[in-house]
């Protein structure tokens, strides 16, 4: 079993783990690992192999993720003069080095038909000659201001989702008017 010294983006030092031959086989300083770190598993970057092997019981390197190093020699140099420097653990230079996206899984941003089809159920039922007015400007890139008469703050909504479905950005400029009876 070879032993690794791993960072984690926490405010501790230099942790050492053990790795079995088949990952052994393909870790190199830099890359980023799983390992269990105060009962949970945690990702980490892997420093360089331990220069002696712990005394005692060691925690196990659980899954290398990716192919390539994400810190370069000159990074992980970078990383331990900061924490010497700065006085620091190693663990908070690598947390102000890498995004906090870096350690965390990163949902993935729903499309905006999926936003959109959420809504389907509760818009107005739009004409389809004044949609059709907008898109043609916006196809041809021109400049055009529309003045649209909204019965109601739902039908108002409906038209602009109804827009929404086939561009990427517009700037909408709402005007309210308050008229009094008396």
């Amino acid at each position: 079993m070879d032993f690794y010294d791993v960072v984690f983006p926490v405010n501790l030092g230099l942790l050492t783990y053990g790795c079995d031959q088949a990952l052994s086989s393909i870790l190199k300083p830099g890359m980023m690992v799983s390992a269990q770190l105060k009962n949970k598993n945690m990702k980490g970057i892997v420093i360089g192999k331990s220069m002696a092997a712990p005394g005692k019981k060691v925690k196990v390197i659980k899954k290398v993720h990716g192919e390539d190093p994400i810190l370069n020699e000159s990074l992980i140099t970078l990383l331990t003069w900061m924490s010497e420097y700065y006085l620091v653990h190693h663990g908070l230079a690598l947390k102000s080095m890498l995004p906090r996206e870096a350690f965390t899984g990163v949902r993935k941003r729903p499309s905006k038909k999926q936003v959109l089809k959420k809504f389907d159920t509760d818009l107005l039922e739009i004409d389809k000659h004044d949609v059709a007015k907008v898109l043609n400007a916006m196809a041809l890139k021109t400049y055009a201001t529309f003045l649209v008469h909204a019965p109601s703050t739902l039908y108002e909504y409906s038209f602009f989702i109804k827009i929404l479905l086939f561009i990427s950005s517009f700037i909408m400029l709402r005007n309210f008017s308050m008229t009094s009876l008396s």
